[in-house]
């Protein structure tokens, strides 16, 4: 469990929980807000899991079904795949909700899910299971350029190996004011979309696939198309 140097009794709160469900807990807890200063630290988190498998669960978001680590982990173990997703929901609250299902049909089309995820990621950061060992050809040099946590790591490994899409919704993704990518305009988000992507194409050779293409899905006006 990754505390960003919160305020409240978050820490209390897992230890006590830890304690009472009898479940061995890593409480890593941050003085200062590692996300204000960079990516870098998500990186890292997942890095140094011990663990052959990692899911992922933001504190703002939740799991919808009781057997998504089991379906998912028998899924993932017996593929070639180092990344795997599944449908959720996005919502503010219950009035205001939508189904986020996959695979959209620009990842049909381009027939590489690598070149469509540059114009839209839609890995839902609280549906992944990943594999340990694949993050450790990563190059993440320098990740602390851009505030992207996630989206550079899901590349990566798209470019690797095809992710692993189950249907289903089992995740519920929280839209909030304070979230991520609430608060900012429309200028802002293109703006850091840029940043990231640039970091990206750096490494699109040596991933083995087209700078080129890259470019192209990557650009502003494909986003702004297929958005």
């Amino acid at each position: 469990v990754h505390d960003d140097a919160s305020t409240d009794d978050t820490c209390s709160i897992v230890r006590q929980l830890g304690q009472d469900a009898k479940i061995p807990i890593t409480l890593i807890r941050r003085e200062v807000n590692a996300w204000s200063q960079g990516g870098a630290f998500y990186f890292e988190i997942l890095f140094h899991s011990k663990s052959p498998f990692i899911a992922v669960l933001d504190g703002d978001d939740f799991w919808l079904s009781r057997d998504k680590i089991q379906k998912q982990y028998h899924a993932i173990k017996d593929s070639d795949s180092s990344l795997s997703y599944h449908d959720y929901w996005s919502f503010q609250n219950l009035e205001d909700s939508k189904q986020r299902v996959f695979p959209s049909w620009l990842g049909v089309w381009t027939k590489d899910f690598f070149y469509s995820i540059a114009a839209e990621n839609p890995i839902g950061t609280s549906t992944v299971m990943l594999r340990t060992d694949a993050l450790h050809d990563l190059d993440m040099s320098d990740s602390g350029e851009h505030s992207f946590l996630d989206f550079p790591i899901w590349a990566q490994l798209a470019a690797k190996s095809k992710p692993l899409y189950l249907s289903g919704l089992k995740t519920a993704y929280r839209v909030h004011p304070g979230g991520i990518s609430r608060n900012k305009s429309w200028l802002k988000s293109a703006s850091e979309a840029k940043v990231v992507n640039r970091w990206l194409s750096k490494r699109v050779p040596s991933l083995g696939k087209s700078k080129f293409l890259w470019s192209i899905f990557s650009s502003l006006l494909v986003r702004i198309l297929w958005i």
